[in-house]
């Protein structure tokens, strides 16, 4: 079935049809779907023929890529579980570069690998938190919100604090904690008096 709707700039055309083959942008062999015709400016129509999207060539599989990992996105940041695995794959990314530079350097910081394997927790229990304060804003969700920030923010602390305790740390500079610690530590004896 083909309808099509005639607009002041041009034509939009709705087809229903089954999807013959299974992709990797989410669509299955027997699922319906629909046709549509779109306009881009020349700008995004130059983003989207520079994308990479992986199993995606053509613009159309490029589109269905993008809507798919939003929808996703989206749906998944509801909860922990969901926002955890996206920003997961969000700093998977820059781990795997950094990771090859360390491979082929000799090098390693332990800064880096500590920070990206935090972020993902921090940045999924605010999100899933902040979900829940949408729901229902009330001051119960709030505290919860901001007891979870501040255990995460305290093991980021200690974790880091940790590389302090000798004058040299496994990071790319040596004394990249160390050269750093004289105004915690003053902070920490203002804290402590």
């Amino acid at each position: 079935m083909i309808t099509e709707t005639k607009k002041k700039r041009g034509t939009v055309s709705n087809r229903s049809s089954l999807d013959k083959k299974a992709t990797t942008d989410g669509y299955r062999a027997g699922t319906k779907t629909v046709s549509l015709s779109t306009r881009l400016s020349q700008e995004d129509a130059e983003y989207l023929s520079r994308l990479k999207v992986e199993g995606a060539t053509t613009p159309s599989e490029k589109l269905r890529a993008v809507i798919s990992e939003t929808r996703k996105r989206n749906e998944g940041m509801q909860d922990y579980r969901g926002s955890y695995q996206m920003y997961q794959e969000v700093m998977n990314r820059v781990s795997m570069v950094t990771r090859e530079i360390e491979m082929e350097q000799k090098i390693h910081s332990e800064m880096i690998s500590r920070t990206i394997e935090w972020l993902p927790d921090m940045m999924a229990f605010v999100t899933a938190k902040g979900a829940e304060l949408q729901k229902s804003a009330d001051v119960d969700n709030a505290k919860s919100l901001e007891d979870g920030v501040t255990d995460r923010c305290f093991r980021l602390i200690q974790s880091i604090l940790q590389l302090g305790v000798t004058e040299t740390c496994p990071c790319y500079e040596a004394t990249a904690v160390s050269k750093r610690m004289p105004p915690v530590v003053s902070l920490l004896k203002v804290i402590q008096a």
